[in-house]
Protein backbone atom coordinates (compact mmCIF):
# COMPACT_ATOMS: atom_id res chain seq x y z
CA UNK A 1 0.00 0.00 0.00
CA UNK A 2 3.07 2.53 0.73
CA UNK A 3 4.77 1.42 -2.34
CA UNK A 4 1.48 2.28 -4.34
CA UNK A 5 0.94 5.76 -2.48
CA UNK A 6 4.45 6.66 -2.91
CA UNK A 7 4.39 6.09 -6.96
CA UNK A 8 1.26 7.96 -7.19
CA UNK A 9 3.19 11.02 -5.21
CA UNK A 10 6.41 10.83 -7.50
CA UNK A 11 3.82 10.86 -10.69
CA UNK A 12 1.86 13.68 -9.33
CA UNK A 13 5.34 15.35 -8.03
CA UNK A 14 6.69 14.72 -11.54
CA UNK A 15 3.58 16.25 -13.45
CA UNK A 16 3.53 19.21 -11.62
CA UNK A 17 7.42 19.66 -12.30
CA UNK A 18 7.39 19.33 -15.50
CA UNK A 19 4.18 21.70 -16.09
CA UNK A 20 6.25 24.51 -14.38
CA UNK A 21 8.92 23.84 -16.81
CA UNK A 22 6.54 24.57 -19.47
CA UNK A 23 5.35 27.72 -17.71
CA UNK A 24 9.56 28.46 -17.84
CA UNK A 25 8.98 27.91 -21.32
CA UNK A 26 6.63 30.12 -22.25
CA UNK A 27 8.10 32.76 -20.21
CA UNK A 28 4.17 32.98 -18.28
CA UNK A 29 4.18 34.12 -13.99
CA UNK A 30 0.78 32.01 -13.15
CA UNK A 31 -1.01 34.33 -10.31
CA UNK A 32 -0.16 34.39 -7.08
CA UNK A 33 -2.99 31.97 -5.77
CA UNK A 34 -2.29 29.75 -8.93
CA UNK A 35 1.10 29.60 -8.09
CA UNK A 36 1.49 28.44 -4.79
CA UNK A 37 -1.03 25.72 -5.60
CA UNK A 38 1.35 24.44 -7.91
CA UNK A 39 4.36 24.95 -5.27
CA UNK A 40 2.50 22.65 -2.91
CA UNK A 41 2.61 20.29 -5.05
CA UNK A 42 6.56 20.70 -6.44
CA UNK A 43 8.51 22.21 -3.99
CA UNK A 44 7.15 20.63 -0.78
CA UNK A 45 7.67 17.34 -2.07
CA UNK A 46 4.82 15.43 -0.81
CA UNK A 47 6.41 11.82 -1.65
CA UNK A 48 8.75 12.54 0.86
CA UNK A 49 5.63 12.05 3.78
CA UNK A 50 4.91 8.65 2.38
CA UNK A 51 8.61 7.86 3.39
CA UNK A 52 8.38 9.54 6.90
CA UNK A 53 5.56 6.95 7.03
CA UNK A 54 7.90 4.18 5.97
CA UNK A 55 10.88 5.52 8.00
CA UNK A 56 8.48 5.16 10.80
CA UNK A 57 7.11 2.00 10.35
CA UNK A 58 3.66 3.22 9.52
CA UNK A 59 1.15 2.90 7.03
CA UNK A 60 -1.65 5.02 8.03
CA UNK A 61 -5.49 3.76 6.82
CA UNK A 62 -7.51 6.34 5.19
CA UNK A 63 -9.37 7.05 8.49
CA UNK A 64 -6.12 8.45 9.04
CA UNK A 65 -5.02 9.75 6.34
CA UNK A 66 -8.46 11.98 6.58
CA UNK A 67 -7.64 12.63 10.02
CA UNK A 68 -4.64 14.47 9.25
CA UNK A 69 -5.18 16.00 5.88
CA UNK A 70 -5.33 19.58 6.91
CA UNK A 71 -2.39 19.05 8.92
CA UNK A 72 -0.45 18.11 5.89
CA UNK A 73 -1.68 20.63 3.73
CA UNK A 74 -0.87 23.58 6.20
CA UNK A 75 3.00 21.55 6.42
CA UNK A 76 2.93 21.86 2.23
CA UNK A 77 1.95 25.49 2.43
CA UNK A 78 4.56 26.52 5.10
CA UNK A 79 7.43 24.81 3.05
CA UNK A 80 6.56 26.46 -0.59
CA UNK A 81 6.04 29.57 1.20
CA UNK A 82 9.48 29.34 2.97
CA UNK A 83 11.21 27.95 -0.27
CA UNK A 84 10.11 30.87 -2.30
CA UNK A 85 11.27 33.39 0.29
CA UNK A 86 14.71 32.37 0.75
CA UNK A 87 14.77 31.41 -3.23
CA UNK A 88 14.14 34.07 -4.44
CA UNK A 89 18.01 35.59 -4.47
CA UNK A 90 19.22 32.85 -6.72
CA UNK A 91 16.11 32.63 -8.72
CA UNK A 92 16.16 36.31 -9.87
CA UNK A 93 19.74 36.67 -10.91
CA UNK A 94 19.18 33.53 -12.88
CA UNK A 95 15.86 34.70 -14.77
CA UNK A 96 13.27 32.51 -13.13
CA UNK A 97 10.38 34.11 -12.40
CA UNK A 98 8.28 31.25 -11.21
CA UNK A 99 8.55 32.34 -7.61
CA UNK A 100 5.62 33.36 -5.79
CA UNK A 101 7.85 37.14 -5.26
CA UNK A 102 7.78 37.71 -8.35
CA UNK A 103 3.90 36.74 -9.06
CA UNK A 104 3.17 39.49 -6.66
CA UNK A 105 5.36 41.67 -8.45
CA UNK A 106 4.40 40.90 -12.42
CA UNK A 107 0.56 40.65 -10.59
CA UNK A 108 -0.12 43.03 -8.46
CA UNK A 109 2.39 45.62 -8.81
CA UNK A 110 3.97 44.59 -5.04
CA UNK A 111 7.41 46.18 -3.74
CA UNK A 112 9.85 43.48 -2.96
CA UNK A 113 9.55 44.56 0.67
CA UNK A 114 5.50 44.36 0.61
CA UNK A 115 5.64 40.96 -0.98
CA UNK A 116 8.07 39.67 1.64
CA UNK A 117 6.01 40.67 4.54
CA UNK A 118 3.24 39.04 3.41
CA UNK A 119 5.04 36.32 2.36
CA UNK A 120 6.42 36.31 6.09
CA UNK A 121 3.12 36.62 7.81
CA UNK A 122 1.65 33.85 5.30
CA UNK A 123 4.70 31.83 6.61
CA UNK A 124 3.95 32.66 10.62
CA UNK A 125 0.06 32.03 9.68
CA UNK A 126 0.30 28.45 8.48
CA UNK A 127 2.95 27.49 11.01
CA UNK A 128 0.42 28.20 13.94
CA UNK A 129 -2.27 26.97 11.88
CA UNK A 130 -0.64 23.72 11.58
CA UNK A 131 0.42 23.36 15.21
CA UNK A 132 -3.34 24.32 16.19
CA UNK A 133 -4.22 21.89 14.18
CA UNK A 134 -2.24 19.30 15.47
CA UNK A 135 -3.40 20.09 18.80
CA UNK A 136 -6.54 19.50 17.76
CA UNK A 137 -5.96 15.98 16.46
CA UNK A 138 -3.59 14.75 19.29
CA UNK A 139 -6.56 15.77 21.92
CA UNK A 140 -9.44 13.68 19.99
CA UNK A 141 -7.37 10.74 17.59
CA UNK A 142 -6.41 8.17 20.26
CA UNK A 143 -3.91 6.44 16.99
CA UNK A 144 0.02 6.57 18.07
CA UNK A 145 0.23 5.96 14.42
CA UNK A 146 -1.21 9.92 13.87
CA UNK A 147 0.89 11.40 17.06
CA UNK A 148 3.88 9.79 15.28
CA UNK A 149 3.23 11.30 11.65
CA UNK A 150 2.21 14.54 13.09
CA UNK A 151 5.31 14.81 15.09
CA UNK A 152 7.32 14.26 12.24
CA UNK A 153 5.45 16.36 10.25
CA UNK A 154 6.48 19.63 12.09
CA UNK A 155 9.70 18.24 12.62
CA UNK A 156 10.04 18.14 8.52
CA UNK A 157 9.09 22.03 8.47
CA UNK A 158 11.38 22.96 10.89
CA UNK A 159 13.81 21.16 9.53
CA UNK A 160 12.84 22.79 6.02
CA UNK A 161 12.73 26.44 7.39
CA UNK A 162 16.27 25.94 9.41
CA UNK A 163 17.80 24.58 6.02
CA UNK A 164 16.70 27.41 4.20
CA UNK A 165 18.79 29.85 6.50
CA UNK A 166 21.65 27.89 6.05
CA UNK A 167 21.48 26.68 2.62
CA UNK A 168 24.56 27.69 0.32
CA UNK A 169 22.39 26.94 -2.45
CA UNK A 170 20.56 30.34 -2.12
CA UNK A 171 22.96 32.47 -0.32
CA UNK A 172 26.22 31.55 -1.94
CA UNK A 173 28.78 29.64 -2.10
CA UNK A 174 30.51 30.84 1.31
CA UNK A 175 27.72 31.13 3.12
CA UNK A 176 27.50 30.86 6.75
CA UNK A 177 24.27 32.06 8.27
CA UNK A 178 25.02 34.28 11.55
CA UNK A 179 21.46 33.62 13.29
CA UNK A 180 20.11 36.60 12.34
CA UNK A 181 16.66 35.84 11.74
CA UNK A 182 15.22 39.85 11.70
CA UNK A 183 17.01 42.73 10.31
CA UNK A 184 17.96 44.05 7.07
CA UNK A 185 18.56 41.34 4.44
CA UNK A 186 20.87 42.03 1.61
CA UNK A 187 20.18 40.58 -1.86
CA UNK A 188 23.96 40.50 -3.20
CA UNK A 189 24.21 38.72 -7.04
CA UNK A 190 26.32 36.55 -5.50
CA UNK A 191 25.33 36.53 -1.36
CA UNK A 192 22.75 37.11 0.74
CA UNK A 193 23.69 39.11 3.90
CA UNK A 194 21.82 38.87 6.87
CA UNK A 195 22.18 42.11 9.37
CA UNK A 196 20.55 42.19 12.67
CA UNK A 197 18.44 44.87 13.72
CA UNK A 198 19.15 43.81 17.76
CA UNK A 199 20.95 40.67 19.12
CA UNK A 200 21.13 37.71 17.28
CA UNK A 201 20.09 33.99 18.11
CA UNK A 202 23.40 31.91 18.02
CA UNK A 203 24.17 30.42 14.87
CA UNK A 204 23.59 26.68 13.85
CA UNK A 205 24.89 26.08 10.85
CA UNK A 206 24.99 22.18 10.91
CA UNK A 207 22.24 19.81 12.15
CA UNK A 208 22.92 16.62 13.21
CA UNK A 209 20.41 13.78 12.24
Amino acid sequence: MLFNRLQQAMQLYLDNAGSENGLRALCRVPPPAELLRRRTRTLAIEFYLVLIEAGLGLCLSAASLADVASATEYALEHIALTNDLFSFRKERYEHDDLNLIAAYHHHHGWSLQRTVNHLCAAIDRAEHQLLATCDDLLNTCDRAAVGAYLDALCHLVGGNQHWNYIAARYHGEHHRWNGVRAGTITLHRDRTVFAATGPALPPINEVTL
